[in-house]
């Protein structure tokens, strides 16, 4: 898909200078480690949403880091686990995709693609989401539409103080959702507290929108 991937501008989060994170860095930016983490990243989404233009390129990559990596003797994440956001420019158009990256024992990392947008939910939390777009839209979809594919995501910030033991505040979120060939957007409110996040959506809040 992509003839020419340019990777000019890496960062990691936590920015801290610490040499594991340079060594992935370093097997990032080889032009063989990148197929695999593009050749399925717009699958997901229809193309009326993101159309690949000739010349569609990486604008940036930010590496969120999960679980601390280690590598093998050839600079291969063998452990640990990273999220990558990628900002992907096509037809003077930039999104943000998201991809969960785990390393794997002979070298070759298993990447699983997450929802796009600037969600700050974490891949299981977004697992958990899903029935709440769902419900959130179900009054805007039509009753037998099987394939809902969430295709953007906006996260709006803060709301209100950080609940007791919680480390965020709690957040809202637009979620767009393609509901066989409707967009409907979804207002998202996630609690986070010392157990985990609550999650809530207000039907009121939906609405459908244009392509």
């Amino acid at each position: 898909m992509f003839a020419t991937i340019a990777l000019a501008a890496i960062s990691v989060t936590p920015a801290l200078a610490d040499p594991q994170f340079e060594k992935l860095v370093k097997f990032l930016r080889k032009a063989e480690n990148q197929a695999p983490y593009f050749t399925g990243i717009l699958n997901p989404i229809p193309t009326v949403y993101f159309k690949v233009c000739p010349g569609t390129a990486v604008a940036n990559i930010q590496i969120g880091l999960l679980k601390p990596v280690s590598f093998n003797p050839a600079g291969q994440p063998i452990s640990g686990e990273w999220v990558e956001h990628v900002w992907l420019k096509s037809c003077s158009k930039v999104k943000q995709f998201n991809i969960h990256m785990q390393g794997e024992a002979d070298g070759k990392p298993h990447g699983r693609v997450l929802i796009p947008g600037s969600t700050k939910t974490d891949p299981v939390l977004q697992n958990d989401a899903m029935k709440f777009v769902a419900a959130g839209a179900h009054a805007l979809v039509a009753p037998d539409c099987k394939t809902q594919v969430v295709v953007d995501t906006l996260n709006l910030g803060a709301e209100g103080q950080p609940l007791k033991g919680a480390k965020l505040a709690p957040y809202k979120e637009l979620w767009a959702l393609d509901a066989c060939g409707k967009k409907v957007q979804v207002t998202m409110h996630f609690a986070p507290d010392a157990t985990g996040t609550t999650i809530t959506v207000k039907p009121e809040e939906s609405r459908a929108m244009g392509k």
